[in-house]
């Protein structure tokens, strides 16, 4: 007996691919609206404060760990009968949270090339007058304006990409870990 003989559940091999999109889109506009509204209040800019940036980072993470499961849970439930392997809920997790930092890294470059070219001026220069008030040196200070500028550059960003993606691995493996429900054996 086989999973295919019991007519109440799904195929075992259901393609991931429309849960992916689903809910690798949803993720990215969340991500996209919670940009904005950061751009929007200033709450990215240095002046906002350690833990606005350490609060933000929380949310995002909430965002991409509630959107993993989220999508996990729907294709394991709706597409694989109740059950799915720890690879398929690593993919799963995995490509629908790259979908959605895709999307709102293409957003993230948009708003600062596009929407709002004079926001990395004005980071820039919010950043200098942050650590002139913390006493830096104005040779560190340069260097840090520098890199900074290097960072909110496309290869910066490229390179926030690949560590987001790292990043995104980690938490997929912790969902796909706590989220997989392997089928029963059969006889």
């Amino acid at each position: 007996m086989s999973t295919l003989d019991n007519p109440n559940v799904a195929p075992v091999n259901a393609s991931p691919q429309q849960t992916i999109l689903r809910y690798g889109v949803i993720g990215g506009l969340v991500l996209v609206v919670y940009s904005l509204l950061n751009f929007v209040l200033g709450l990215s800019k240095p002046s906002a404060g350690t833990f606005v940036g350490l609060l933000n980072f929380a949310v995002i993470l909430a965002i991409y760990i509630f959107m993993m499961i989220y999508a996990v849970r729907d294709h394991r439930d709706n597409n694989q009968g109740g059950f799915i392997t720890f690879g398929k809920a690593f993919m799963v997790a995995f490509f629908t949270s790259v979908l959605a930092a895709i999307i709102n890294t293409i957003f993230v470059f948009l708003y600062m090339n596009i929407i709002d070219p004079g926001y990395m001026a004005e980071i820039l220069s919010a950043s200098e007058d942050y650590y002139e008030s913390m006493g830096m040196p104005e040779n560190q200070i340069e260097v840090s304006l520098q890199w900074a500028e290097w960072m909110m550059g496309p290869t910066g960003q490229g390179i926030l990409f690949g560590v987001g993606t790292v990043f995104g691995a980690i938490v997929a493996l912790i969902v796909a870990s706590t989220m997989k429900k392997n089928p029963p054996e059969f006889e």
